[in-house]
């Protein structure tokens, strides 16, 4: 005996964790390892989500600026505004875009057609794809190649144009002598859940 202690004594002082304890310490560090993947992967899918949303911006910008800087111009016996208005430009599939980059060609390599019909060619390029925007909620079609893989999909992309004038347009408004052009460009992301508005004065021919 040491101070009155036995050597028995002095070991059960020095014992460790059960096993129950361990196990019960090893749950609460998976709990809160399970905790950090999910706030992780919800901050991945909501940069994602956000950078569609910009790049949105400006894709929808872009549709904006290429139609008002042609409005003047022929598409076939009629003007861009007037072929667009009886002819709803749209995207409702999204194919996967390639890794690597197949030539050198650009969106407008085509130079004998005119450029409305470049214009509407680049859109369908720009949107059809998912290297801009990705497809979420999507679908595969052809599965004969994965490089040409085609969706339908819910991120649908459409260009309508209306007119507003004192009587034969599409709204008339008594007193509004002029026909005013307007364009509604609409892009569905997120499995359509998240959605971007544009309106704009596309065209207008005063009243003589």
């Amino acid at each position: 005996m040491v101070n009155g202690f036995s050597g028995k004594n002095k070991t059960k002082k020095q014992l460790g964790l059960s096993l129950l304890e361990a196990l019960v310490a090893t749950a609460i560090v998976g709990i809160g390892f399970i905790a950090i993947f999910q706030m992780t992967k919800y901050s991945v899918e909501s940069m994602a989500i956000s950078s569609d949303r910009t790049k949105a911006n400006y894709l929808v910008a872009m549709v904006a600026e290429d139609l008002i800087g042609n409005r003047h111009s022929k598409y076939g016996s009629e003007q861009f505004v007037d072929y667009l208005r009886s002819n709803v430009w749209k995207v409702e599939s999204c194919k996967k875009a390639p890794r690597k980059k197949a030539d050198s060609t650009t969106l407008y390599q085509d130079e004998e057609e005119n450029a409305p019909k470049n214009k509407i060619r680049k859109w369908d390029e720009l949107f059809s794809s998912d290297k801009h925007l990705k497809c979420r909620g999507s679908t595969a079609s052809d599965t004969t190649s994965t490089a040409d893989l085609t969706y339908s999909t819910k991120d649908t992309k459409r260009l309508k144009i209306i007119t507003i004038c004192d009587s034969g347009c599409d709204y008339e408004s008594p007193g509004i002598y002029d026909k005013m052009y307007f364009g509604r460009m609409q892009v569905n992301m997120n499995e359509g859940k998240k959605r971007k508005f544009l309106y704009f004065q596309a065209h207008y021919v005063l009243d003589e």
